[in-house]
């Protein structure tokens, strides 16, 4: 049996940096990772749909070209080319990460691992390990629904998308969450018919209605298709690809096309871990259930990323990956604040948002609340650039001035994003931020003119 000081299972984002602290800190430590370093975020997620998307945009600016003052001729339009370049910056990426890996002693062998002990791991081709602590880090794949059981040659998961090379003529995209609002985008941009159904009453449901709005808005202007309130109620395979039933409140409707996509919601990989070997429990969801440094009720057990469901993003993965390393070195580590973390779409325009809604604002602080919104069409920078689609919404306690939430729909909102999240954490208030200098010409004084106005 080969023994180290830590064990991570999975290679993903918080594998991957919970590994590299432990390191840092001169543990002795082995990743075993079933796949590819860099788990689904870096293969077969967020890296790749964001080369896709910038392609997207890139194809989005040609047809605008009167505009800027230029003329394109005989243009084509290539997404095989397109992903294969998603594919190499893929692998560019993978190739670093197993370089840092292999630069800070920490080892990785490619194989899958289940518990047989609370310590003491087993894998398929490697034999056994033995660790004074190890971290799960293996994540989460996406939710199968019982109606599409006999159509799994007609549907789409995202990772299935990801893997073409050609954009389908049509498609039903069922969900529309970040996922599904990438993917009908991207596959609008080049030229796909595109049905979007979601359950819920609006798309994007956990951001603010007037994000989502928006957006709404823009997809229209793609030709996208949008369903809100709409339930899938059967699904059958056709000659031409596939055909679903849908209800909402008032009728049913059917609609087809070449393939489907699901992006309904993602489930844990808690299964074939051995974890009742180990005694690890789990929640209602089949999440591991974690404290704040991220330990499960078994001492020198872990479980970081989205196999714990906290909050289930490739940044969440990388802070809580160090803060478990930190417990597991004892070193002090701080407490995320999950109300601070930034999510982001990136569609065109982007979106991101920090902290509350302002329907849940107003259910936590009630009529305590004042609300700034600031268009980027008044702004010199995103006019100049030709960016001027969107708003930044603001959301202060009334008496404190203190930030609760943060809305940006518009250019570079993933970036813009991250000085709201300073304000947040640091509790710097709109009064305060009068003594901060913002550039000009910049997008950035969007931030500074919404919080002026309180």
């Amino acid at each position: 049996m080969q023994r180290y000081d830590s064990i991570v299972i999975g290679g993903g984002p918080g594998g991957y940096a919970c590994a590299l602290r432990l390191a840092k800190n001169n543990k002795k430590t082995l990743i075993i990772e079933k796949s590819q370093i860099g788990g689904t975020c870096l293969n077969r997620g967020c890296i790749p749909t964001k080369a896709l998307l910038g392609s997207a945009s890139a194809v989005h600016t040609l047809s605008r070209g009167e505009e800027f003052g230029f003329t394109v001729a005989n243009t084509t339009i290539d997404y095989a080319a397109a992903h294969t370049r998603s594919r190499n910056i893929v692998l560019k990426l993978v190739k670093g990460a197993q370089k840092t890996l292999k630069s800070r002693g920490v080892d990785v062998i490619y194989d899958s691992a289940s518990f047989v002990a609370q310590k003491v791991l087993t894998t398929g081709k490697h034999g056994k390990f033995e660790a004074n602590d190890i971290v799960i880090a293996t994540g989460t794949r996406p939710i199968e629904l019982p109606i599409f059981a006999n159509l799994s040659s007609t549907i789409l998961y995202p990772d299935d998308a990801l893997a073409m090379t050609t954009v389908p003529k049509s498609v039903i995209i069922v969900g529309a969450g970040a996922i599904g609002i990438e993917f009908a985008y991207l596959w609008g941009i080049y030229g796909s018919e595109v049905t979007l159904v979601e359950m819920e009453n609006r798309i994007l449901p956990s951001f603010d209605a007037d994000v989502s709005a928006l957006i709404e808005k823009e997809l229209k202007k793609i030709g996208v298709s949008v369903y809100t309130g709409t339930k899938v109620e059967a699904a059958r395979k056709t000659k031409e690809g596939i055909n679903i039933t849908t209800a909402n409140e008032s009728d049913s409707s059917c609609f087809e096309a070449e393939t489907l996509l699901l992006s309904a919601g993602i489930r844990p990989n808690t299964y074939n871990l051995g974890l009742e070997q180990a005694g690890v429990l789990l929640n209602d969801g089949n999440y591991i259930k974690v404290n704040s440094e991220m330990l499960t009720n078994v001492p020198g057990i872990y479980a970081v990323g989205d196999v714990n469901g906290l909050l289930t993003l490739a940044h969440v993965a990388d802070a809580q990956g160090i803060v478990a390393a930190d417990s597991i070195c004892k070193i002090k580590t701080h407490t995320i604040n999950y109300l601070h973390i930034p999510k982001c779409v990136y569609c065109n325009p982007e979106v991101a948002m920090v902290g509350k809604t302002e329907e849940q604002c107003i259910q936590s602080d009630g009529n305590n609340i004042e609300v700034s919104k600031r268009y980027f069409s008044a702004n010199g920078k995103a006019l100049g650039a030709g960016e001027s689609d969107g708003f930044i919404k603001m959301i202060v306690n009334k008496n404190s001035k203190e930030l609760l939430g943060a809305h940006i729909v518009g250019a570079h909102a993933s970036e813009l994003i991250t000085q709201c999240t300073l304000l947040m954490q640091y509790e710097i208030t709109a009064e305060e931020i009068d003594s901060i200098v913002f550039p000009h010409p910049s997008l950035s004084e969007i931030i500074m003119d919404s919080l002026k106005r309180f």
